[in-house]
């Protein structure tokens, strides 16, 4: 669908999509019309395997941030995120690291580049920058200004937390600005 510019795998977008309806159902209708409605046509008729622009993707966390607010925005894409790495989009992925290195938080967040990769195009590059013991910090540079919205980084910090749901810890990540983008620093204890 998009050739050029920041993109996003419009099934990840869906699937946010889909997690709202299954969540928060009495406002998914709300979330859908804060939309613009060239963001709400686009996705509608977008082609799973279609890449779409990432600003479709951040318009989406601004709208369901507003209607829901931080917490429960953060929730559906922490949400979303983990059906990501269980399903066909993420899974295969998903599966190769935990085989490669067990459900150690450190080590899946080496992995936190490919994923970025696999799912946007042209959105900036993800990289573990550093790890010990309970944390590790991600860097996400080359981000584009358009996607450099609160809502949109905290959405990401939320799926970056799949991670540790993946591993069966508690925790969380938090989510910094960087000159370019942004840090990640993600905690987690037994």
């Amino acid at each position: 669908m998009v050739e050029a510019g920041p993109r996003v795998r419009s099934t990840h977008t869906r699937l946010t999509l889909s997690v709202i309806s299954r969540t928060v159902p009495a406002d998914a209708s709300v979330v859908l019309s804060a939309l613009p409605p060239e963001v709400r046509e686009g996705l509608s008729s977008a082609a799973p395997a279609a890449w779409i622009p990432a600003a479709w993707d951040a318009a989406l966390a601004r709208a369901l941030c507003g209607v829901i607010g931080p917490a429960g925005a953060r929730r559906v894409a922490r949400l979303a995120m983990a059906e990501s790495m269980s399903g066909t989009l993420l899974g295969g992925l998903a599966s190769a690291a935990l085989r490669l290195f067990g459900a150690s938080p450190g080590d899946l967040y080496r992995w936190a580049g490919r994923a970025w990769a696999h799912l946007c195009r042209d959105s900036g590059t993800m990289r573990l920058e550093s790890r010990a013991e309970g944390q590790a910090v991600v860097v996400l540079s080359g981000l584009p200004g358009e996607l450099a919205v609160p809502e949109y980084l905290d959405a990401i910090a939320a799926g970056l937390e799949a991670i540790l749901d993946v591993c069966e810890v508690r925790g969380d990540v938090e989510v910094g600005p960087a000159p370019d983008g942004a840090r990640f620093v993600a905690r987690w204890g037994g």
